[in-house]
């Protein structure tokens, strides 16, 4: 994918490009009163019209009808709720339908306000809100359920959006969903797809895509969403074939090979009907091949269709892959055959025995409450959380290393467990290396950085709650041939002391397990994780060549404040980046991390001549032509590591004595501690050193950092702040420390 080129055609159909997020109306919304004489009883109409440059086209304008609560023996999920809900049509109690279509008389007129983050208001009753019957145009991509409606109406509940398709001519189309709730989508009057059982995850992967039929002339559309407590939304676009199926491949391919991956021995898999879409003709026949742990060929079969089933009657109980090939997809994913709860007690007595010595024990009690759990979650969605955890169990007890490379492309993200060195505590990171591992080459090194807020146990946070986004860095970072890591950061936030020394030392453990290449080791990190990214970066940027962030909180103030918020500001020392390539990636219209934000970050950059890659998606990143976090990583496979790798000129800023290095120069005091300190070093000719400071009051040049091949045992000529040359031989530590006097700089 070509970033730039994908762009022009981003901001070409931004205004199309507006999924949609549905749940409840509440408190602090600004509300009319019905007026059917101003309102459009009319559904907002998309024209479908396709062109050599146009083969996708997004439903951003909609009929909004709801929310329908259901009733109080369905407020808690279970797949028959979920059926139920589907079955039911809620319209009816207002003398509407789902099909024939027709939607309730009365038309309301609700002000939505689109640029509000209702995370920091305060939370609303629960039976506080108003019925929506209106047309709506979304302004951007993806609209959280907390945007339109708040949080604090958690209770399960059903949405309608009603649009209309006026096609230039009849024709067959993809009708493509990306969803993170179940869904039902009609087009005139006849249902095109439904949301499996518990099939649909938190992640909004692009669930839906089925060939429909579109006649010349007005076509309806009607989607129905199950609402669950907090988030729920989707997005829906009508592509042709070609486009439906780069579109699915450029956002990482099929998320969902089967719609069922822990199943007791002797059920048969389903195929997600997704695959349809691939093959050279409808209906077009495939291959899969299951093999075991250890990699070997187990079964093997031709599948025509996602309805034919998947036999697991003569798979012993365990782990395995399936390797999908049909057409121009090929695609994998873990499953598990047997009994949960027999696998369980093996691992505990395996555990208590202490008979295999990288079995991660700690994991054990998480993956017991997930497997006893029967709370408000999607059956495919705590499954694969139950997935993630055991295949750590299997690989230890099957002897696979991390560094095992797999005939086929399903995503094996490894549990690493070492021994602190700052408190001789367990600690624990996530790491995935891609199919070319055993190339033996050195492999460049992405670091994803923790989302540490509240501090709580590794398993009960991120990296391991994220888990969903761990799978999607790993198929990107497979395509771009990147290594990465997931490290936990104990302490709040990003720049806890405690938190950097636990990336540190992650990644040091990560050297003991493969090549890593030490002049192309990354940064990244989504929201809050993308301030940490920056901060890191500042604090070590002898460490990291590059960073690249999604939406990154980086703040609203670029002015000095107090010690404790400046060491936490990345605004204040953006000059320690000069060194490195950055890319940032934000949404114009995200209200989670407000795009002002990132326009002040590229603002302040530029002040002290850094000068980052930006990149502009419509809405808050999600579900645009644009993949993200593909172009994070697309951005990485780009940089070839730091020329040279040791700069001549290095410049540093300065808040707090924990971080205070770079390269060569490293400031050992500050004049006043309530403001950076800046220094800036340039080596010219063999032994020539230019610094300027301010705010320092003393300084050190550490002359075994230098570039090679520079003063060797000659005099160091030193000029600080434009006053007289100092002419220095290094003493036997090789350091030269720079006492800076007020009225001009000394040695």
């Amino acid at each position: 994918m070509k970033v730039k080129d994908e762009r022009k055609r981003t901001i070409l159909l931004a205004a199309l490009c507006v999924p949609l997020t549905l749940t409840w109306v509440s408190i602090g919304l600004c509300l009319d009163d019905l007026d059917d004489s101003q309102a459009d009883a009319r559904l907002p109409v998309t024209p479908i019209h396709f062109s050599r440059k146009t083969s996708i086209i997004a439903i951003t304008s909609w009929r909004i009808c709801g929310p329908f609560v259901v009733d109080d023996r369905d407020q808690r999920y279970s797949l028959s709720t979920e059926a139920e809900m589907f079955e039911k049509d809620y319209l009816e109690a207002s003398g509407a339908r789902e099909a024939p279509l027709r939607l309730p008389s009365g038309i309301t007129n609700v002000k939505i306000n689109f640029q509000r983050d209702p995370v920091h208001e305060p939370h609303v009753v629960t039976n506080a809100g108003v019925f929506l019957n209106q047309n709506q145009a979304f302004p951007t991509p993806d609209v959280s359920s907390q945007l339109l409606y708040w949080s604090g109406y958690h209770v399960f509940k059903v949405m309608y959006a009603a649009a209309e398709l006026a096609s230039s001519t009849e024709q067959d189309v993809v009708l493509l969903s990306a969803t993170s709730s179940p869904i039902k989508i009609w087009i005139n009057d006849t249902v095109q797809t439904q949301s499996a059982p518990g099939s649909v995850g938190a992640e909004w992967d692009t669930h839906v895509g089925v060939k429909v039929h579109l006649r010349a002339g007005r076509n309806t559309v009607l989607v129905k969403l199950i609402c669950f407590p907090l988030r729920n939304e989707f997005g829906v676009w009508v592509a042709t074939l070609d486009r439906a199926r780069q579109y699915i491949e450029e956002h990482g391919g099929v998320a969902d090979v089967l719609t069922q991956i822990i199943v007791p021995r002797g059920v048969p898999l389903r195929l997600t009907p997704i695959i349809d879409l691939f093959g050279g003709s409808p209906g077009g026949e495939g291959r899969y091949e299951i093999r075991d742990v250890a990699g070997r060929i187990v079964a093997t079969s031709q599948v025509a269709t996602a309805d034919a089933e998947v036999d697991t009657s003569a798979l012993p109980e365990g782990l395995y892959s399936i390797n999908l090939e049909k057409g121009a997809l090929v695609n994998a994913e873990l499953f598990f055959v047997g009994d949960i709860k027999h696998r369980l007690a093996m691992f505990s007595a395996q555990c208590a025995s202490k008979a295999v010595g990288d079995l991660p024990c700690e994991a054990l009690p998480k993956l017991t409450e997930l497997s006893e759990s029967s709370g408000a979650s999607f059956r495919l969605e705590r499954e694969k959380f139950i997935l993630f955890l055991l295949a750590q169990f299997e690989w230890s007890l099957g002897g696979t290393s991390p560094q095992m490379a797999f005939p086929d492309n399903a995503l094996r993200i490894r549990l690493i467990s070492f021994r602190s060195n700052l408190d001789g505590s367990t600690q624990h990171y996530y790491l995935h290396l891609p199919p070319d591992v055993q190339s033996g080459h050195p492999l460049p090194l992405v670091v994803v950085e923790p989302f540490n807020d509240n501090p709580t146990p590794f398993f009960d946070s991120a990296p391991t709650t994220t888990y969903l986004a761990l799978q999607r860095y790993a198929r990107f970072a497979d395509q771009y041939h990147l290594s990465f890591i997931a490290p936990y950061g104990r302490g709040k936030l990003m720049p806890s002391a405690l938190a950097e020394r636990d990336v540190l030392e992650a990644i040091q453990d990560a050297k003991e397990h493969f090549r890593v290449d030490d002049r192309r080791i990354f940064l990244t990190g989504e929201c809050v994780a993308g301030r940490s990214a920056f901060l890191m970066a500042e604090d070590y940027p002898e460490i990291f060549s590059a960073v690249s962030t999604m939406s990154a909180w980086t703040g609203e103030l670029s002015a000095v404040t107090n010690p404790e918020w400046n060491s936490a500001n990345p605004l204040l020392r953006l000059r320690n980046l000069s060194s490195m390539p950055i890319r940032v990636i934000h949404g114009d219209a995200d209200f989670h991390s407000p795009s002002p934000q990132a326009s002040l970050f590229m603002q302040e950059a530029r002040k002290v001549g850094v000068f980052p890659e930006m990149i502009w998606l419509p809405g808050d990143c999600k579900f645009g032509l644009v993949e993200p976090q593909r172009a994070m990583f697309e951005f990485f496979a780009t940089v070839k590591g730091r020329e040279p790798a040791i700069p001549q000129h290095v410049t540093l800023a300065v808040t707090e004595a924990e971080h205070n290095h770079a390269f060569w120069i490293q400031v050992d005091q500050l004049r006043t501690t309530d403001t950076p300190g800046y220094i800036t070093g340039d080596i010219h000719a063999r032994n020539r050193i230019n610094i300027n400071s301010t705010n320092i009051q003393r300084a050190t040049i550490d002359t075994h950092k230098l570039p090679p091949r520079r003063a060797g045992r000659r005099p160091w000529v030193i000029v600080c702040n434009g006053g007289q040359k100092q002419h220095v031989v290094p003493d036997q530590s090789e350091q030269i420390v720079l006492n800076i006097s007020q009225g001009g700089d000394s040695l």
